[in-house]
């Protein structure tokens, strides 16, 4: 029996303002082993024993309230066994050892540092070769991460990274974020769906952390993540936040909806912060980057170069006429 097991977030936090903040310290992941049915009282689901010789797992129901103390491993799912498969990957940690293990609602100082160490030398630009079912970086992802690193090295003006549409622009920015060590990093992005899309790749670093993946070592962490899904009211609520978020993701609809007093705020925070604003627009005939990028924004204002470096993402599709 093979069973997909979801993530564990050592840190898995709501803000007040119901914006969350996480970090995977388990990636999701399937085992293999044997599933016995498991009946206590009222209680009735599922008892996995894994056959590497770990602990039993525990599962049930979602709402299962009085769940036996003895089980140190239990996963809330609704989903049932089908065959010789379970997948409770959409399901959710009730209990596990390494759960809210570096949840701190006054600060994630320590636990950012933390992950900052576990980057020095973690990354290494290792290139795909699907003859030999190598996972590593595309041609196009490794070209943009060296002129990244080349401009940052020279100047410190705003970069506009063009790359056609489908060659992986998330895994080039999780990249930079990992081989550049950025304490913090804001990402700005169009719409609500690509937040989502986005934040799940930064929490879970893609292929850079995929099985048989040497893109980076595994001993390197996942960065704090928050979803800021909800705009924030008060300086005090943004101080917080940037507080105990290593990367925040955020839509220019928020960035926008923040009242005049917020956005002053946001601007004076945000210069710790490195940034990188994902435009996924076409560009149109006879406009450049500079036309379209122009304005700034809650998160664009110019970088300084010994606090913080800025880029632009354009998504464009790719043609070879003229």
């Amino acid at each position: 029996m093979n069973l997909s097991l979801p993530a564990v977030f050592s840190v898995d936090d709501i803000t007040p303002a119901r914006n969350t903040i996480q970090q995977i310290c388990e990636c999701a992941r399937t085992i293999e082993g044997g599933l016995a049915t498991f009946s206590h009282d009222k209680l009735h689901g599922h008892i996995f024993n894994p056959a590497a010789g770990e602990e039993a797992i525990l599962l049930v129901p979602v709402k299962s309230k009085h769940v036996p103390d003895h089980y140190r491993y239990v996963v809330g799912t609704d989903a049932s066994p089908t065959g010789t498969e379970m997948d409770a990957s959409k399901g959710r940690w009730l209990r596990h050892p390494l759960k809210g293990a570096a949840n701190n609602p006054a600060g994630n100082e320590q636990a950012i540092l933390r992950v900052l160490e576990s980057w020095d030398e973690a990354f290494s630009y290792v290139q795909e070769d699907q003859a030999r079912n190598k996972i590593g970086l595309r041609s196009p992802q490794i070209g943009a991460l060296h002129a990244i690193h080349a401009h940052w090295a020279v100047t410190d003006s705003t970069a506009t990274i063009v790359m056609p549409t489908g060659t992986g622009k998330t895994e080039t920015m999780l990249s930079i974020l990992i081989s550049v060590r950025c304490p913090r990093l804001l990402v700005v992005v169009p719409t609500d769906a690509l937040r989502s899309q986005i934040a799940e790749k930064f929490l879970t670093l893609g292929i850079l952390k995929a099985a048989g993946s040497r893109v980076v070592k595994t001993s390197a962490l996942h960065p704090i993540v928050c979803r800021l899904e909800h705009v924030p009211v008060s300086i005090t609520e943004l101080d917080d936040l940037y507080s105990r978020a290593q990367v925040i993701i955020t839509t220019s609809s928020i960035a926008g909806q923040c009242a005049a007093g917020i956005q002053a705020g946001s601007r004076i925070i945000a210069r710790t912060f490195s940034s990188m604003r994902l435009i996924t627009r076409k560009l149109p005939h006879g406009r450049t980057s500079r036309n379209i990028l122009g304005g700034g924004g809650l998160f664009s204002s110019p970088p300084r170069r010994s606090a913080r470096m800025t880029a632009h993402w354009m998504a464009l599709s790719f043609s070879n006429t003229r």
